[in-house]
């Protein structure tokens, strides 16, 4: 495990932000004196925060190729998930002398022909060095980790995983505390508030990063599902509305209109905002006490963004899923036979039926 002093110094010198692309490449060189100097650990572990035993090999990759295309910012900020993520909790020799012989090259390519010199605890001739060939000199086998990264399943999995691993640590951290009596539906409330918010200013905010934003329509949320006999319930029911309050529940929407969006941040400012059904249109998910729109976009999101107006929805309870259906993060399943039976949009939807289920069994 690495020491107290020497990871904090890792993280500071891995800290991209602030950084020109050229200081970047200066932390790259300290960074690699630090972990020249870290002392290895006897034990072995097989140590799986993502994907298996070789999931280091993805953050040290995409090191690589950040390194060949000379982005040496992205480069300090992928070595610092290998720090994190693979070398802080075992300092293994398999990681520390792979990502040691990525940081010594500057095109891709190795700088020391005879690392055994440097790295004494690899003997001289051992699988390490067919491994290396493996992943680190072919291109189409960069190319193949490449795309794998790059994709958005391996995306939206990655991240659903890094989630539930801190949701775990903070559960797991505040049921052990013996000093106070935690209240852990209170714990859960705070982490689907962060997200839930996380997601209402992301996707509000479209509009100004994307210039080509579009008009997007999805469901957070599986709205139907299968029982074990194969039958086929909705979870939404047209004739049970609720009352939204835009002061009080989360509303999720997402403008795309450069030109509409102008206007109504003047209308509004003039006139409270005014609810027409036959034009706002959504769903309430009690269990998270969100309200996600899917017509109506603009005049709603000013109208939440001044948390002034209410507007009348169907309720679509989440509740019946969670025995038929779970997640990967990427796609919805059906717990009888697991199907797919749907994509998730964005993973922090499927981290916050995760969050949800777990409420619903306290």
């Amino acid at each position: 495990m690495i020491k107290h002093e020497e990871k904090e110094l890792l993280y500071e010198i891995l800290d991209e932000n602030g950084l020109s692309n050229k200081e970047a490449k200066e932390h790259l060189h300290q960074a690699l004196l630090v972990l020249k100097r870290l002392q290895l650990d006897s034990c072995y572990m097989d140590f799986n925060p993502h994907f298996g035993h070789c999931s280091y090999l993805f953050y040290v990759m995409i090191v690589k190729l950040y390194i060949i295309k000379k982005n040496y910012r992205w480069a300090l900020h992928e070595c610092l998930n290998v720090v994190h993520f693979e070398l802080e909790t075992c300092c293994q020799p398999r990681i520390l002398y792979n990502i040691i012989d990525v940081l010594y090259s500057t095109e891709g390519q190795s700088m020391l022909p005879h690392l055994d010199e440097i790295l004494e605890f690899r003997p001289k001739k051992t699988k390490w060095q067919s491994l290396k060939e493996l992943f680190f000199k072919k291109p189409r086998y960069e190319e193949v980790i490449k795309q794998k990264c790059m994709s958005k399943e391996w995306y939206f999995q990655s991240n659903y995983r890094n989630a539930l691993k801190s949701i775990n640590t903070m559960i797991k951290i505040s049921s052990e505390d013996k000093t106070y009596e935690c209240d852990m539906v209170l714990v859960i409330d705070y982490m689907i508030d962060m997200v839930l918010n996380d997601l209402k200013y992301d996707y509000l905010s479209e509009i100004i990063y994307n210039p080509n934003s579009q008009s997007v329509r999805f469901s957070p949320f599986p709205l139907k599902y299968k029982d074990e006999k194969g039958a086929e319930h909705s979870i939404c029911n047209e004739n049970n509305l609720q009352v939204v309050d835009f002061s009080k529940d989360i509303v999720f929407s997402t403008p795309w209109h450069k030109g509409r969006m102008p206007k109504n941040i003047n209308s509004l400012t003039k006139v409270p905002f005014c609810y027409y059904g036959s034009n706002h249109w959504g769903y309430y998910y009690p269990e998270l006490k969100m309200c996600y729109i899917y017509n109506g976009n603009h005049s709603v999101a000013m109208g939440a963004k001044k948390k002034q107006g209410t507007m009348e929805i169907p309720v679509c309870s989440i509740t019946p899923l969670f025995e038929h259906v779970y997640t990967d993060g990427a796609h919805w399943y059906s717990v009888h036979d697991d199907v797919i039976s749907g994509n998730v949009n964005d993973f922090r939807f499927a981290v916050l039926y995760e969050l949800a289920k777990r409420k619903n069994k306290l």
